[in-house]
């Protein structure tokens, strides 16, 4: 072993200094083989290492216990405070074996029943003005006084409940509180559970994390709602997961370590569609849904009418451990008192319009007429409504989509016709393009009812006989009434081949004809008992003797 001085270590071998303390080295024992003997050299030398390492620890741990003796109180405990920060302390896991875990005793304890579990982060997501401050409000006064959530959902227990709220002001605050507890029946003053800080703490310093640890080992609520959660993040992190869930990761430790219920209040994505429920796909930034054990999801079924002060909302709640909700809620909270016309001390003037006042405007009044009612409805018939929806858009669809085939197949009818300006009957127009005599005879009736085809009957071998013409398009202007002319010919013309317009082809001077007055009278089709040549691409069809 080659000697290793300068770095701590004795200038001999472990192996050999153990050996020597033994009376008898690996090296000049009989009984080994080679390979034994340096198997037993790297034995020794590891214990020897190990046990180096912990002897130097502990007097490292004994001599800094002997500084901070001499020091006064603060100092040690500054210093105490100073390592911890410092260094982490070292990781340890918790085993739990299949028997134990069997065996082991673990329920989920509710703050609110099937709504809000104890110990386990969360949060209030929704889009903007979707009052999520106000159902956090109502959620941990509910907590606070034991009535239940919304007037439906059950607080088993009641208990102390934080709420930090950055955001609203103070006068908001406390008019939301007041109308939540008059809705009650409950006194605000009287509230002594309920505790709020329009001061937040900022996630990224270890010192205001530090800080919320202290307030909630201080007060020991059982709920703590931080409201709005952008407030409290610094930097542009909010799509990249990692940052955001080394932010958010002390709020749960703090709800492992505390037992408190811990959530934030957060936004949706301006993205979502109106109409619909909010999920967790539509919460902003990255971590929110991942870091999220139990949440409440806010979204407009209608939108806000400020007249009325009439909500209509969808909420969803959901939780890691299986509970889940949806329910219509509607929330009233009235018309702001300053744009009603009735803030006088003693009401409206009886008289004209134009009288005088009995009493000028009264600004305390000012928001005194809003309340707080609120409505919830379960929402099992919505996967109903929302087949209902899937089948009468699919439906809807199909019409469309029969619709215009239909106009495809009419127009193909009449570049037939135009084609064969002689007219053709039912049969060799279904024998061309390929329909059945039911569709057929709807193209053509609905073609003859739209005046874009005309019929003709003649006798043929002592029968009468249909024929089907396309109706030339005339200029039905009052120009072109008064002047007594009718629309040119169309420059183009069917081809059967193709089955497009082409070109038509010159006339000759035996084919020019003087136009025809719109005021004429058409003559009378002669009747032929030779029927018009039928063409399918160049092969003509033979005739019937």
């Amino acid at each position: 072993m080659s000697e290793r001085n300068g770095n701590g270590h004795l200038p001999e071998s472990g192996a050999a200094v153990g050996d020597r303390v033994n009376g008898e080295t690996p090296a000049v024992r009989p009984d080994l083989t080679d390979a034994q003997r340096a198997e037993a050299v790297l034995e020794w030398d590891r214990r020897f290492e190990e046990a180096l390492v912990e002897v130097r620890a502990n007097y490292d741990r004994q001599a800094e216990e002997a500084r901070q003796e001499s020091q006064p109180e603060p100092v040690r405990a500054g210093l105490n405070r100073l390592r911890e920060l410092a260094v982490p302390p070292k990781k340890e896991f918790r085993l739990f074996s299949a028997a134990q875990l069997n065996s082991g005793q673990y329920e989920t304890r509710y703050l609110v029943r099937g709504i809000l579990a104890a110990g386990q982060p969360g949060g209030i997501f929704g889009a903007f003005k979707t009052l999520k401050t106000s159902l956090a409000a109502d959620l941990l006064i509910s907590i606070a006084s034991g009535t239940p959530f919304l007037g439906r959902f059950p607080v088993p227990q009641p208990g102390r409940v934080l709420f930090l709220s950055g955001e609203s002001g103070l006068p908001a605050l406390q008019s939301i509180a007041r109308r939540i507890c008059a809705e009650r029946g409950l006194s605000l003053e009287k509230l002594d559970n309920f505790v709020l800080s329009p001061d937040l703490p900022r996630l990224d310093l270890r010192s205001d994390v530090a800080a919320l640890k202290k307030l909630i080992e201080t007060e020991r609520p059982v709920c703590v709602v931080i409201d709005p959660a952008y407030l409290t993040l610094g930097g542009d992190n909010g799509r990249n997961l990692f940052a955001m869930g080394s932010l958010l990761r002390p709020l749960a430790e703090l709800c492992e370590s505390t037992g408190c219920t811990v959530l934030v209040v957060h936004h949706c994505k301006r993205s979502q569609k109106a109409g619909d429920p909010a999920t967790l796909d539509d919460i902003a930034w990255s971590g929110f849904a991942e870091f999220s054990a139990q949440w409440l999801l806010v979204s407009r079924r209608r939108p806000f009418d400020p007249a009325t002060g009439h909500h209509e909302l969808w909420l969803g709640a959901g939780s890691r451990v299986g509970n889940h909700g949806l329910w219509e809620l509607d929330v009233d909270e009235g018309r702001p008192c300053e744009f009603s016309l009735d803030v006088r001390p003693h009401g409206p003037v009886d008289g004209p319009p134009d009288g005088p006042p009995d009493g000028p405007l009264d600004d305390s009044l000012a928001g005194e007429h809003r309340v707080w009612k609120t409505i919830l409805r379960p929402v099992a018939a919505l996967q109903r409504q929302l087949d209902a929806q899937f089948v009468a858009a699919s439906e809807d669809r199909r019409l469309r989509r029969r619709a215009a085939t239909f106009d495809r197949q009419k127009q193909r009818v009449l570049e037939f016709l135009s084609a064969h300006p002689n007219g053709c009957n039912a049969t060799q127009l279904r024998e061309v393009l390929g329909f059945n005599g039911n569709r057929m005879k709807r193209l053509l009736d609905m073609l003859c009812d739209e005046k874009l085809a005309r019929t003709t009957e003649i006798r043929h071998d002592r029968r009468t006989e249909t024929l089907y013409h396309r109706v030339a398009v005339m200029d039905l202007s009052a120009a072109a009434i008064q002047s007594g002319r009718v629309t040119p010919t169309d420059e183009m013309t069917y081809e059967v081949r193709s089955g497009h317009f082409v070109d038509r082809p010159a006339a000759g001077p035996e084919d020019r004809q003087p136009p025809t007055p719109l005021n004429a009278v058409a003559p009378a089709i002669a009747p032929t008992p030779v029927l018009p040549p039928i063409t399918r691409g160049e092969r003509p069809v033979p005739k019937t003797p």
